[in-house]
């Protein structure tokens, strides 16, 4: 049997997703309510947020957007919900 100096493993680093893992279904939450209350389909809404047509599906599965990403389509969001004000 083979005996090793030295133990190189590496401990496992904690994931940096942790804070998006709870915002990801509010997020989704968001998503899906701006869809409905705006009659827009679902790929439409990512085609025009981010140019990602399954976006939507994806976050359904479990997609975590980054920072800059989330900011995108949270902003995509809230200009329909300007555009729904305007026009009342």
């Amino acid at each position: 049997m083979i005996q090793m100096k030295h133990n190189y493993a590496r401990p496992e680093a904690p994931v940096a997703r942790i804070s998006l893992q709870a915002s990801s279904p509010n997020l989704l939450a968001i998503v899906t309510r701006a869809c409905e209350t705006h009659g827009v389909a679902p790929s439409r809404f990512g085609r025009d947020a981010i140019g990602d047509p399954c976006l939507v599906r994806d976050l359904h599965e479990g997609r975590y957007p980054r920072p800059a990403t989330r900011a995108a389509i949270l902003a995509h969001a809230d200009s329909l919900a300007g555009k729904a004000v305007a026009h009342a």
